[in-house]
């Protein structure tokens, strides 16, 4: 798998928490993307986070997008190397995540 993909993610997940007035990811993104790396479909995403199932698609569609990534196994793959790293960790220490 190409790592410059998951280079370029990392880069989008840390920037979102450094920038003085905008935020990449959407806190809601955030919601989202950490449920579909667990591999959850987006009917529960939807019902979980009490939103339709269309705007949990949409978020999806946002998400991989921004992340520069093909699909849901490439985001698995991702957050996977991140918690590894433990930027995911930290993140959630300093209470961004």
């Amino acid at each position: 798998m190409d790592r410059s993909k998951f280079r370029h993610a990392s880069k989008v997940l840390l920037s979102s928490h450094i920038g003085p007035r905008r935020t990449v990811l959407s806190e809601r993104e955030q919601q989202v993307m950490f449920r579909l790396a667990k591999g959850e479909p987006i009917g529960k995403i939807a019902k979980a986070l009490k939103i339709s199932a269309s705007s949990a698609s949409t978020y999806r569609t946002r998400i991989l997008e921004k992340l520069r990534l093909e699909n849901e196994a490439q985001l698995a793959v991702f957050i996977h190397e991140q918690q590894r790293a433990g930027v995911i960790q930290e993140l959630q220490a300093a209470g961004v995540l």
